[in-house]
C-alpha cells in the first residue's frame, strides 16, 4: 500500500519537474509493479 503513495509522489515530482523521461520511467515501474502485483 505504501509503495503506491510513494509512486504517486514521484509521479508528482516529475510533473512539478515537467520531467518527461522521469515520468515514462515510472510510469513503466507502475505497470510492472502492478502487473506483479495482480499476479502475485
Amino acid at each position: 500500500y505504501l509503495f503506491f503513495i510513494e509512486i504517486f509522489l514521484w509521479f508528482a515530482v516529475g510533473v512539478m519537474w515537467k520531467g518527461k523521461a522521469i515520468m515514462v520511467v515510472h510510469v513503466g515501474a507502475f505497470i510492472s509493479l502492478l502487473v506483479g502485483y495482480i499476479y502475485a
